[in-house]
């Protein structure tokens, strides 16, 4: 699993799950599904009565694949960021699935470039834990 998708974008997200998914918790209910098929990137938090999926067509797919991350640790990281404005800000948000051969530990690679005044940037990383995405209840399709 391995895509891109704006910072905007991302925070609009992470504020919608928000509602949801439950803080300071590593439980199925505070954690968010990640799927990525078909160009597009579904983001889902279900905290057994209440459930928001969102899906966006606006990230840069590279390779399709789905995990479950501790929002906290996603949210967390999020904050600090302001989303690009021309000039300054974060443009967007990178994610990779790590897979160690040999080993049993995933994890997802979140990275993040940020731009300040004078063009100075940083390059800010978080390994985010790997959850099986189906331990989180999916929801019935409307067909």
């Amino acid at each position: 699993m391995e895509f891109s998708i704006s910072v905007y974008e991302l925070k609009l997200i992470s504020k919608l799950l928000g509602i949801c998914a439950k803080r300071n918790t590593e439980d199925p209910i505070g954690r968010v599904v990640i799927e990525v098929q078909d160009n597009e990137i579904m983001f889902l938090a279900n905290d057994g009565s209440v459930a928001i999926q969102y899906v966006s067509n606006k990230g840069a797919t590279t390779s399709d694949g789905v995990a479950s991350v501790v929002y906290n640790n996603l949210a967390s990281f999020l904050t600090p960021f302001d989303p690009w404005d021309g000039n300054i800000g974060a443009k967007e948000a990178k994610f990779k699935l790590i897979d160690r051969v040999g080993q049993y530990m995933r994890s997802i690679n979140m990275s993040i470039e940020n731009v300040f005044d004078g063009g100075t940037v940083s390059k800010n990383n978080i390994r985010l834990a790997y959850h099986n995405a189906y331990s989180v209840a999916r929801l019935d399709s409307f067909n």
